[in-house]
């Protein structure tokens, strides 16, 4: 176990994105989903050698020396790994076990994972996760990719440590990378925006919204959450200045309730609102 006295010792930057490298292994996120590590871990009480996490390329990178891995992590603070006596091995804290994936877990997890778009295609990884974290705890970041050339959309899922964190960047003023305007708004209100367009779409006599669009980062199908549909939360606005910005439209409505994003339609400007069924009509 890594004890409070290890973990007073201060970890220095490589050390620190060891301890986020590994937990990340270990978390929640990744092993309900982490095949691989879900047949490997009950093998043996949960235990997980450093020779076979060595072989996991992002660690690899960081360093391939067991010695620095373990120095690393016992400077970690958050108590959700254990290291074995003989330091071959670790598992997560059994006094940690994985939550229960049911429908409360979902939502809960829903609420706290935003979708931002607006990255540029060529944006690294690392970089997004660095930006990311000035708004608080990332616990997974998922690059949104083409299913056949696996190029990035230049949007992500972000899932923060709390709903509070993910509420923060859905109510910022304004949110930009690299000078440009992110679209911000939940994993749920993402959802039914692209059900209502798919709808739309072949009300109008198209085609569906083709299944690329729930496509995840390693190209596979996503499971798709329950589309929530709020009714007179949409507001249209005609007649504006052609100059207007989009985070002054937003603070200007944020007194009648949170508003998820506000998106430009032609010469009008669409508002909707987060949450708050029927919030439209308040204005």
């Amino acid at each position: 176990m890594v004890t409070q006295e290890d973990s007073q010792s201060v970890a220095n930057e490589l050390e620190t994105k060891i301890i986020r490298q590994i937990e990340y292994y270990f978390s929640d996120i990744n092993l309900s989903k982490d095949k691989f590590l879900k047949e490997l871990i009950p093998k043996d009480d949960g235990w997980v050698t450093f020779e076979i996490l060595l072989t996991f390329k992002r660690l690899n990178a960081l360093s391939g020396d067991k010695e620095v891995i373990v120095k690393a992590l016992r400077k970690s603070s958050s108590n959700l790994l254990e290291i074995s006596e003989c330091e071959t091995k670790l598992r997560r804290n059994p006094e940690k076990p994985l939550p229960e994936i049911n429908d409360e877990y979902t939502q809960e997890l829903n609420e706290r994972t935003l979708h931002l778009k607006g990255f540029p295609t060529d944006a690294k990884l690392d970089d997004i996760m660095e930006f990311c974290r000035q708004y608080g705890t990332v616990e997974n970041i998922e690059m949104r990719r083409h299913m056949k050339t696996k190029t990035f959309k230049g949007c992500i899922f972000v899932v923060f440590a709390t709903k509070d964190e993910a509420q923060k960047v859905l109510t910022a003023d304004e949110v930009k990378y690299d000078g440009k305007d992110l679209l911000r708004e939940n994993k749920v209100t993402y959802w039914a925006r692209k059900k209502e367009f798919s709808e739309r779409r072949q009300r109008k006599g198209g085609k569906p919204v083709v299944k690329d669009e729930n496509a995840s980062g390693d190209g596979k199908p996503e499971s798709v959450i329950n589309s929530v549909r709020f009714a007179g939360a949409v507001l249209k606005l005609s007649g504006l200045p052609t100059d207007a910005k989009f985070s002054d439209i937003k603070t200007l409505f944020l007194k009648y309730g949170p508003v998820a994003y506000v998106e430009a339609v032609n010469a009008q400007q669409e508002v909707r609102y987060l949450k708050f069924k029927n919030c439209g009509k308040k204005v």
